[in-house]
C-alpha cells in the first residue's frame, strides 16, 4: 500500500519514512518487520577434533523478493524521516544498507559461525547526507546506489525495515 501526501509538511508519526518525488508528493517506504533465520552448509567430520564442522550464517529477512517502491538508478533518492529528536547526529540515528535476494525473500546477513569463530556478517552499509527538516524529520540524500533492493532502519526500532528497491538503467 502506497500513501501520497505533499511533502510541505513533516510525516505524521514518528517511525515514518517517505520518499520524496520529483513532483514534491511523497510515497510512503514498504515497512516489515524482519525475521530472524539460518543456514548451514554441509558440516564435514573432523576426525583428529571428533567433531562434525559447518558454517553457519544468520540472518534478517522479509518477505518478497523485490520491494514495490522503485526508483531509477543514476538519481539521487530524497527521503524524509521523522524520528524523535532530530537534534541528534543523524549517522546515529539511520543506517541504509542493501540487500540480498532469494526465490521469495531478500535478506542481510548478521553473523556467520563456525566451530572456531563467529565474524560479523556482510552488511553493505551506504554514506548519506541529512539535513533537519521541520521540527523533528530529516530530509536524507542517497547518491550512487546501484540497481538492488534496499532497506533504512531506525535507532531503537529494531526489526523494523523501511524498503525500497532502485531499477536498473
Amino acid at each position: 500500500m502506497s500513501v501520497c501526501v505533499q511533502a510541505q509538511t513533516e510525516p505524521e508519526f514518528v517511525g515514518s519514512v517517505f520518499l520524496l518525488m520529483p513532483d514534491s508528493t511523497t510515497i510512503q517506504l514498504e515497512r516489515q518487520n524482519a525475521v530472524g533465520g539460518e543456514t548451514t552448509n554441509a558440516a564435514s567430520y573432523v576426525p583428529y577434533v571428533g567433531l562434525f564442522a559447518g558454517k553457519t550464517k544468520t540472518m534478517s529477512k522479509v518477505e518478497g523478493v523485490a520491494s514495490p517502491v522503485r526508483v531509477s538508478a543514476g538519481t539521487a533518492i530524497t527521503l524524509i524521516m521523522r524520528v524523535g529528536d532530530n537534534t541528534l547526529d543523524p549517522t546515529l540515528q539511520l543506517s541504509v544498507f542493501k540487500l540480498e535476494q532469494k526465490k521469495t525473500f531478500r535478506f542481510v546477513e548478521t553473523a556467520q559461525y563456525t566451530l572456531t569463530s563467529t565474524t560479523q556478517g556482510k552488511i553493505q552499509y551506504f554514506p548519506f547526507t541529512a539535513k533537519k527538516f521541520g521540527q523533528s524529520s530529516y530530509i536524507v540524500t542517497l547518491t550512487g546506489l546501484g540497481a538492488g533492493e534496499y532497506a533504512v532502519i531506525q535507532a531503537g526500532s529494531v526489526g523494523m525495515f523501511h524498503l525500497f528497491g532502485v531499477n536498473s538503467l
